[in-house]
Order: structure tokens, then sequence, then C-alpha cells
């Protein structure tokens, strides 16, 4: 038996108005799509540049309303006003680890954030959650990591920190838009079998 639906599109358009000198036209950057995601699957969308895989991503996250089809989370269909739940419920982590992360907060800062958000995690035990989490993602000795700002981490450590904050909500869907290509090589294959890991957890 097949595992549970949990991130479904249905016939999903997203159309891209333009502006400027072609103001009135629109891109058609999604046209009907199907997509299920099914509980404890590892899912990839494969295609080049432009065609679409980044703005299905934002809108299965819901940072954007599809034009036309819908989105559902565990078979029901999900809007503008579910937004908050649903970003409990799913997570993205972008490609950019120097621009997904603000320079001017410390890592504290960072992943406490969602832990008050979206599990309301009382403030005697932030210290020790915000410790749980880089260890989650292996970056350890935790207390060498927590203070420090991202200007001061590597490319996969910053990485790690993003992935860090959006298991900080524990959600039931990590989405990545293309997590590991502003990476260097040596280390893509570590934060890969990261996420391979935190899947079979």
């Amino acid at each position: 038996m097949s595992a549970e639906a949990i991130l479904q599109a249905v016939r999903v358009t997203k159309r891209i108005p333009l502006h400027g000198k072609d103001r009135g036209r629109t891109v058609h950057a999604l046209n009907g799509v199907d997509l299920t995601l099914r509980r404890g699957q590892i899912l990839a969308l494969v295609g080049e540049s432009g065609s679409g895989k980044s703005t299905l991503a934002r809108l299965l996250a819901l940072g954007d309303t599809p034009t036309g089809g819908e989105i559902r989370f565990a078979g029901e269909q999900v809007s503008k006003s579910d937004r908050r739940a649903h970003f409990g419920r799913v997570q993205m982590v972008l490609q950019d680890p120097f621009s997904s992360l603000n320079n001017l907060h410390r890592v504290r800062y960072i992943l406490s954030r969602p832990l008050r958000n979206f599990r309301r995690t009382p403030a005697a035990e932030l210290e020790r959650r915000v410790l749980e989490l880089l260890e989650r993602v292996n970056l350890t000795p935790a207390a060498d990591f927590v203070d420090k700002f991202p200007h001061e981490l590597s490319g996969g450590q910053r990485q790690r920190i993003a992935i860090a904050r959006a298991l900080a909500a524990e959600p039931a869907v990590l989405l990545g838009d293309e997590p590991v290509s502003m990476l260097d090589v040596s280390i893509r294959l570590d934060v890969l079998n990261l996420l391979a890991g935190l899947r079979d957890r």
C-alpha cells in the first residue's frame, strides 16, 4: 500500500505579468502541473534553468499563490488564510546560503525564532533546543557555533544552519531549492547525506 500523500500540486498554473514595454503580457511559468509527494519519500524535480522548478517549490510552500489549481496538504486544500500553519508544516531550504541568513543576527537568534514562532518553545528550553538543532545538523560542538554570526561560517556551515532553522519548526515536509548548487563540490555530498539521514529519522 502506498504511503499517505502529504503534499500535492493539482493542475497548478502560474502566470507572471510582465512590466515595462511588455506590460499586459504574461509568462506561463507553470501550466497544469500535477505533483504528489508521499510521506517518507524523496522526490527530485529535474529540468533546465527557467523551467519552473523554483516557482513550483514556492507555490508548494505557499510563498506565492497559484493562478489556477490547488495546493493540498494531507489531502486538504490550503490557501492564503492557512499560510501561517502551512509554514510550520512545510519549510524550505534555499539555494544561496550567503543571502538566506541575516548577517546581523547570531546563530542563537536565527534558530530560536522559529522555535518561538512555530513551536511556542518556553524561554527556559530555548537554549537546549538550539543546541540540539546544531547537533542534528552535525555542527559540533554546538557551543562553538551558537554565538557566531553567519559571515563567520563557511558556505557548508551556513547551509547546515539554514537546514537547522527549517527543522526548528518540526515540519512534515522539507523542500530544497537546489540546496547544494552553490556549495563547493567537496562538501555537497556531506549536505546531501545529512538530508538523507534526516529523512530516515
